[in-house]
């Protein structure tokens, strides 16, 4: 969904935009929403990453799409080819404008579908089918348009301290203050493959959860207790297989979490993501560009990680399980079914069925909780979901097992937000503060690229003023192209192929400067 207003926004500020054709403006006004209430950069702070195949449909190939628009609409960085690092995104000043115009317009506006057209009535919630075939959840429903807690949302863009939180708050507000739903945002899901739900547009459910929390402040968040592992240790059992590490995980999640935390020098969050990661098969190896060094956050943590011995311990239980799970729900011509009845060929690799048979009990347990309490629920969230009020978790357990057969363990809380009227009056003052700020930081990034050929990178979240990084650079005879940079002790992953001398190979364009060098990461912890 795209709010109707933005279009214009972005006509009154970019004149070139009045010149492009309709699908092209489109398909600009498509990208710029998506920034805006989309996840950032794996790698740069402020930047996003458009995938390719959305690139391609709106552009017809994603070079073409990078030559179009980062003359006038967007900051584009180069990924790393071969290490899993898209190309960043962010808007220039005024399309940025535009974004925060269309966000702070008090006018209700229309909600805009993929094809640019006005959503005149809400549908359902839940997919009727998957493709040719019916989809795991016919005859259930849960809510369709999801009511906002408005005072809450204002509150978290004012003051939340991370600016992805601000501005999932921003979206948020902007698409609740609509014509079809006022006050309310529409949602719906699709099934995919393995039987999880995923919001179209990632609407709520792919927002970060401070502003999540902002939004259904007042509702109570149910999630499954390690969910993953709980389900692995129930498929152990049921295989005769011993898996003493995961057992012991499972009573000791916390304490295991908090120390790994120390040994590796990182956030707790991080710790719980990488150990989940292990079950999707992520490597050990503490590469820089490494989805472990990228989680964890520098290379030493996940150096550190990957030597702890009940990191190692665990992993190897998990690869134990993988050939017996496949084997155990294996059927004929070559497909593995998961707990909800999803199908997936066995060539897909041994790493992929492992997540469909995991998700598949996810899913189950979803299922059983729509067909219970399905009027409840305001978001489901793949291995957990929103009930508009407290329903007893014994209860909600006790019909997981009866519809899976899997005994999950479940934790709730409400969900609050703390607003009280001096900071509801403060609220429009600090919005107009930290608008303001954005846009002379972005004024200020753009006249740096002018005159001095620096990154946008330097633009850092509000409201603390930009960061300078450090970078060092040695020359290297055989490998021309960089391989990392530091910011302010936060490692990065690419040089911006404005550099001076730099040699770099994007895509299928070759780009040549002055004498190459390569830039050394280097590990700040001061």
């Amino acid at each position: 969904m795209t709010p109707s207003n933005l279009s214009a926004n972005i006509a009154s500020r970019v004149p070139h935009f009045r010149t492009l054709a309709e699908t092209e403006q489109w398909a600009i006004t498509r990208m710029a929403w998506a920034w805006a209430s989309g996840p950032s950069h794996d790698v740069y702070a402020g930047y996003c990453a458009f995938p390719k195949q959305r690139l391609r449909t709106l552009w017809k190939s994603d070079q073409r799409a990078r030559d179009r628009l980062q003359y006038h609409y967007f900051h584009v960085l180069p990924g790393i080819r071969g290490q899993r690092v898209a190309h960043a995104w962010r808007p220039k000043a005024e399309l940025l404008e535009a974004i925060q115009a269309s966000c702070d317009d008090p006018q209700p506006c229309d909600l805009l579908d993929d094809k640019g057209r006005p959503i005149r009535r809400l549908q359902t919630a839940l997919p009727a089918r998957r493709g040719p075939s019916k989809s795991s959840y016919v005859g259930l429903a849960c809510t369709n348009a999801v009511e906002i807690n408005v005072a809450a949302l204002q509150y978290c863009s004012a003051v939340a301290p991370r600016e992805q939180d601000r501005k999932f708050a921003k979206a948020l507000l902007r698409l609740a203050n609509n014509k079809l739903a006022p006050g309310r945002v529409p949602i719906r899901y699709e099934e995919k493959d393995t039987g999880r739900l995923f919001a179209r547009g990632g609407v709520l459910q792919g927002y970060s959860r401070e502003a999540r929390k902002a939004a259904l402040s007042g509702a109570w968040d149910y999630d499954i207790s390690n969910c993953h592992f709980a389900v692995l240790r129930h498929f152990a059992i049921r295989l005769g297989i011993e898996t003493p590490t995961v057992a012991a995980y499972l009573v000791s999640k916390r304490e295991t979490r908090e120390r790994l935390s120390r040994t590796c020098n990182a956030d707790v969050d991080a710790v719980k993501q990488a150990l989940i990661a292990l079950v999707y098969g992520m490597s050990l190896s503490p590469r820089l560009h490494g989805s472990l060094a990228r989680t964890l956050g520098s290379q030493d943590a996940a150096k550190r990680f990957g030597q702890d011995k009940f990191v190692r311990s665990l992993l190897t239980e998990i690869k134990t399980l993988i050939a017996p799970l496949i084997e155990l729900h294996a059927k004929p011509f070559g497909r593995v079914v998961n707990a909800i009845g999803r199908a997936a060929p066995m060539s897909r690799g041994k790493w992929r069925l492992l997540a469909h048979l995991l998700q598949g009990v996810e899913a189950s347990a979803l299922r059983a909780v729509l067909d219970a309490h399905g009027g409840d629920v305001l978001l489901a969230v793949h291995d957990g979901w929103i009930f508009k009020r407290h329903v007893e978790p014994a209860a909600v357990e006790a019909l997981i097992e009866r519809a899976t057969g899997v005994r999950l363990s479940l934790e709730c809380q409400p969900l609050q937000t703390p607003v009280n009227d001096q900071t509801i009056s403060s609220i429009s003052h600090s919005n107009q503060q930290v608008t303001e700020h954005s846009l002379q930081i972005c004024a200020s990034t753009e006249g740096s690229l002018q005159t001095q050929g620096q990154d946008p990178l330097q633009a850092q979240p509000l409201p603390q003023p930009p960061l300078v990084p450090d970078i060092f650079y040695n020359t290297d005879p055989v490998k021309d192209r960089p391989r990392g940079l530091v910011l302010s002790g936060c490692v990065s992953w690419s040089v911006p192929t404005h550099v001076t001398g730099v040699e770099w190979s994007s895509g299928r364009r070759r780009r040549t400067a002055a004498p190459a060098v390569e830039a050394v990461a280097m590990n700040q912890t001061d």
